[in-house]
């Protein structure tokens, strides 16, 4: 995972403080006030206690890097933006600001941005894992596939127990129809973090490709319990739920998946299967061909 707030920092300042400028001393408790109002979600008060630490301690990279992190928060991308150059015109060797700078890029679906900055971040902890996922996902959202996919295998070497580096080389194996692949990596994934609900809704997606729909059906309710209004999680069930012939509370589970997002081709292509098995060609047709207009690579 990226380090959002940076804190590692807060022990040395305080033993170089300490004993010596009250205003720095003031600084740090306004830091730490600033960082726990943050951790409960109180971003106002968050904002208010780092500009205080700011006002305390001008050259305070830390506090600039975590201010900015609940500005992109709150959708202020351009103070987000803003603190994290301040950061790093202070210390030029600090990854996580560049690492949280990318972040602000992919937000803004800048991603060729994003990139740039993130190789900067890898300069500086060529070790990090997680640094190497993000780079994978950047490159794949340039459609650099290999480049993605050689990322990955280096965060796997850095950290053979990252499991979002599995459940990462499992989406792109999905991507290439190697389900084989993918499952191993998403079933390695769960067993190093139970709680990872796209690895979940993954696994029910392949259990229904190979008409598993128990399967299918009992992943889905897994990853559903990490986030009940997903809705691509509910059109998984949904099909799930088609193959398992219970029809009405596939309808349901599919109409709420269109209703949380218009947008998604493969909830209409599972509804046009749904009234195709409810013998309704009439409204399959109809909703195919919104699948279609949406998805030119949909069939059936």
């Amino acid at each position: 995972m990226p380090i959002k707030f940076r804190l590692l920092a807060l022990l040395p300042l305080l033993l170089i403080y300490s004993c010596s400028d009250s205003a720095k001393q003031e600084s740090i408790t306004f830091f730490i006030k600033a960082n726990l109002a943050a951790e409960k979600g109180e971003n106002k008060e968050a904002i208010r206690f780092y500009n205080e630490s700011i006002d305390k301690m001008k050259d305070f990279a830390d506090a600039y890097n975590n201010r900015g992190l609940i500005y992109q928060k709150i959708d202020d991308y351009e103070k987000a933006m803003f603190d994290f150059n301040k950061a790093i015109s202070l210390d030029s060797n600090f990854a996580e600001a560049y690492f949280n700078k990318s972040e602000l890029f992919i937000s803004k679906n800048e991603f060729q941005k994003s990139l740039f900055e993130l190789k900067k971040a890898a300069k500086i902890i060529p070790d990090s894992a997680y640094v190497f996922v993000a780079l994978a996902n950047t490159k794949y959202q340039l459609k650099d596939v290999n480049g993605a996919k050689s990322d990955i295998e280096t965060a796997l070497k850095l950290n053979p127990k990252y499991a979002k580096a599995y459940v990462n080389r499992g989406y792109i194996s999905v991507q290439e129809n190697k389900l084989k692949e993918a499952k191993i990596d998403f079933e390695r994934a769960i067993t190093l973090e139970p709680d990872l609900d796209f690895a979940l809704n993954n696994l029910s997606y392949i259990f229904a490709q190979k008409g598993d729909f128990n399967q299918a059906n009992e992943y889905s309710i897994k990853a559903l319990k990490y986030q009940p209004s997903n809705p691509y999680y509910l059109n998984n069930q949904g099909f799930a739920k088609i193959g398992l012939g219970k029809y009405e509370e596939a309808e349901a589970l599919i109409k709420k998946s269109i209703e949380l997002d218009s947008n998604n081709a493969l909830a209409y292509k599972n509804m046009s299967i749904l009234m195709k098995k409810l013998n309704k060609s009439p409204e399959s047709e109809r909703f195919l061909k919104k699948a279609k207009a949406l998805d030119a690579n949909i069939k059936l």
